[in-house]
């Protein structure tokens, strides 16, 4: 359960320069991987690690991935 400190669960930084990288590199726009990296930072603030999960997180993003029509994300693509 995640830990929240006056209501907030906490920050999400992403560097907009290395968001246009990916995005180049992975063919897709800077504005679907921004959404890609939000959701990925907001499934680890709830508490979620894809290191340790047994893949609850990789299920979680590919659900939610889906349902936001967004491309591979960053568990699927150290997978491939």
């Amino acid at each position: 359960m995640p830990v929240l400190q006056d209501g907030l669960l906490g920050d999400v930084a992403i560097s907009l320069a290395r968001a246009r990288a990916q995005a180049r590199e992975f063919g897709h726009s800077a504005e679907q991987e921004v959404r890609i990296l939000m959701l990925h930072g907001l499934l680890h603030l709830l508490g979620m690690d894809h290191a340790s999960d047994g893949g609850r997180m990789a299920r979680a993003e590919r659900r939610w991935r889906i349902k936001l029509g967004l491309p591979n994300g960053l568990i699927d693509r150290v997978r491939q």
